[in-house]
């Protein structure tokens, strides 16, 4: 029988695993939005780890994590939904499997208030207390950026606000499950600088100052930040957030995300090798090629499309929908959202693509990362799966291919049709690793407040962050 929750969100009636089903008979209930949250996310997450190949006992770990450490008054996706998958596909590599992701934003309770102004407290509180009973668990990175691109004055950050600033989404965390008793489960943290009076993205001089302060010689920072300064592509790139790995600080990545109005493939071979300052031997020139294979497939571009052109919607259901939405597409990432809340134009950003540079210290030369968005680039979400699937194939690598469209459509799409829109698969993000496969990460979101889900009542109530006392 299907349920809602104060949201007026029609609750999954659809059975899910047997990990889930087993422990929906002895998990207590709690308050009604939390178990209406875990109702819906929590069989995701059973379908997707089951998809993925996860042992049984690794599907019950994956969901009691879930279970116990999810904050579900959270604002990653756009709709309010307190979660955002991720799929990592498997290599070429016999018997390799994907990798299963969840992110999530948790809200404290003094959200927004001068105790809290930025929404940090929580999510510390969460970082903390699994340091204390997760092996493996270092802070020290994320201690220093919370330190170094926040400033303490809570009481100036409200006043800003009484005068029309927006106090956006900063924070975030990341989970990433572990297929193997040898592998622990790692968490990663995400920062969006929020100085007093700081413009909407905070500029290189003060991101350099930040970064030198954790690492002051950087061979790798230094190739990217003279590519951002002088280069075409770079001068038109705005940097976003800074990522790293809740580990010691010699194992960790440190990420640092920007956003680039390109979306031509030209302008991609530029930005993904530096312009050249990050050599590229034969195998990396075929991998660019085998990237704008999957970039064409994933977004039903046509083979013969210019690499100088831009990606345009494509006529169907996904383009339609961008339509009636007043040209913005279904989902604003938190970060996007505060990048376009003062007048940039939302369409054109929509469409750009998203870019990491890993310039962990004792790098060289940075490793890159793309992400696509699919929410206005794709056909549909059926003819995105089919896209990444056919390339996966292709690359002997189709293993889990049956079993992730079946995943969407069985588990996360129980809703709609996969080819009525877009709007569940978020990005596609690639990488080249040295001597590896390319790594290839598809995204996607419950769509928790999708018309189809909505029982016939008033509609949802969001919680936001953008005016947090809504």
């Amino acid at each position: 029988m299907n349920g809602t929750n104060g949201n007026g969100i029609v609750n999954d009636p659809k059975p899910s695993t047997h990990a889930w089903q087993t422990l929906s008979q002895y998990l207590p209930p709690r308050d009604h939005d939390s178990d209406f949250w875990w109702n819906l996310t929590g069989r995701h997450l059973a379908g997707i780890v089951e998809a993925a190949g996860y042992s049984l006992d690794k599907q019950y770990e994956a969901l009691l994590m879930h279970y116990h450490w999810t904050n579900w008054t959270s604002q990653l996706q756009h709709d309010g939904a307190p979660i955002e998958y991720s799929w990592k596909w498997n290599t070429s590599k016999p018997n390799d499997k994907p990798r299963i992701r969840y992110a999530i934003e948790p809200i404290g309770p003094r959200a927004g208030t001068e105790s809290d102004p930025l929404n940090h407290d929580s999510l510390r509180e969460i970082i903390s207390s699994l340091k204390a009973v997760v092996p493996g668990v270092d802070t020290t990175w994320s201690n220093y950026f919370w330190s170094a691109l926040y400033d303490r004055d809570n009481h100036r950050y409200m006043e800003e606000r009484a005068a029309g600033a927006r106090l956006t989404t900063s924070t975030m965390m990341c989970t990433e499950l572990s297929t193997t008793d040898e592998e622990p489960l790692e968490f990663k943290t995400y920062f969006s600088p929020r100085h007093h009076d700081q413009p909407i993205f905070l500029d290189l001089d003060n991101w350099e100052k930040a970064l030198k302060g954790l690492d002051p010689h950087n061979e790798a920072r230094d190739k990217l930040l003279d590519y951002l300064r002088t280069s075409e592509e770079g001068q038109l790139m705005k940097p976003l957030t800074v990522a790293v790995d809740n580990v010691k600080p010699e194992h960790s990545r440190l990420k640092w995300y920007f956003w680039s109005p390109k979306t031509n493939f030209a302008a991609v071979r530029d930005i993904m090798t530096l312009g050249g300052r990050i050599p590229a031997s034969a195998k990396q020139k075929a991998g660019l090629d085998d990237l704008y294979e999957l970039i064409r497939a994933a977004t039903s571009l046509p083979a013969d499309h210019p690499e100088t052109s831009e990606i345009r919607p494509p006529s169907g259901p996904g383009a339609d929908a961008v339509e009636k939405n007043g040209g913005v597409p279904f989902g604003k990432e938190p970060e996007q959202e505060a990048a376009l809340s003062e007048g940039d134009n939302l369409e054109d950003m929509f469409k750009g693509h998203w870019y990491y540079f890993d310039i962990a210290p004792g790098k060289s030369v940075p490793e890159v990362k793309i992400y696509v968005q699919l929410r206005v680039n794709g056909r549909d979400d059926l003819a995105i799966a089919r896209g990444v699937c056919s390339w996966m194939e292709s690359h002997g690598r189709g293993a889990y291919c049956g079993r992730y469209q079946k995943m969407l459509d069985d588990s996360i799409a129980t809703h709609r049709h996969l080819n009525g829109s877009t709007g569940i698969q978020t990005f596609l993000a690639c990488q080249f690793k040295e001597g590896k496969d390319m790594d290839v990460t598809s995204y996607f979101g419950p769509e928790a407040f999708h018309e189809a889900r909505k029982a016939a009542s008033d509609g949802p109530r969001r919680r936001g962050l953008l005016r947090r006392d809504e």
